[in-house]
């Protein structure tokens, strides 16, 4: 079973929740994958290194079942590796995307109003101009949550507020507010938002 977990802070205190639930039978079968990367591997704001620390820490993984990009800049080589690496193991698409949203709607690193949340293709993005620093990213692309065959999306804190609203508002689309992208689905879809 491969899931995408997201970077930033949309997960946090999440994960300890997670390891009851699973037994160790199926915990042996799982591999998991950040929805977006933004620094190199050895860099301590990976969102691999993140995930990897966060799954151990609650038991739910070992080390090497947390599947994170492992060069040390966004190369367009590399994200290719990895693209066609999440491909191989899941051709028909992830079984469970978490994606938590960001204050402007954005997930992984689809951000309104960007090139990237038009792409059609299956291959990961390069994205160059992030509003969010970095700038340069890499970022599984839209087709990505269409095909999962499960997507939840994680709306949690405050700050939330304004992109819940547009979630929510019929005159926004996924150009406007990429957490949109679910409203295309066909596959199962769970929607958690937590806003105080």
């Amino acid at each position: 079973m491969l899931i995408g977990f997201p970077g930033g802070h949309s997960l946090d205190g999440f994960y300890a929740g997670l390891g009851p639930l699973v037994s160790k039978e199926q915990r042996a079968h799982l591999l998991f994958f950040p929805v977006d990367e933004r620094v190199g591997a050895s860099d301590k704001e990976s969102n691999g290194k993140a995930l990897r620390k966060a799954l151990c820490d609650c038991g739910l993984a070992n080390p090497e079942q947390v599947l994170a990009p492992l060069c040390e800049g966004m190369a367009d080589s590399c994200l290719k590796a990895y693209g066609r690496l999440l491909r191989t193991l899941a051709p028909e698409g992830a079984d469970l995307l978490i994606l938590g949203v960001g204050e402007d709607g954005h997930v992984a690193s689809l951000f309104p109003n960007k090139k990237e949340i038009a792409e059609r293709g299956d291959d990961w993005l390069l994205v160059s101009d992030a509003p969010k620093p970095p700038p340069k990213r890499i970022t599984l692309p839209p087709s990505a949550i269409l095909k999962a065959k499960e997507v939840w999306l994680v709306f949690r804190g405050q700050e939330k507020k304004e992109a819940w609203r547009k979630f929510n508002d019929a005159r926004s689309d996924a150009k406007d507010c990429p957490a949109k992208l679910v409203l295309k689905r066909k596959g199962p879809t769970v929607v958690w938002a937590d806003l105080e």
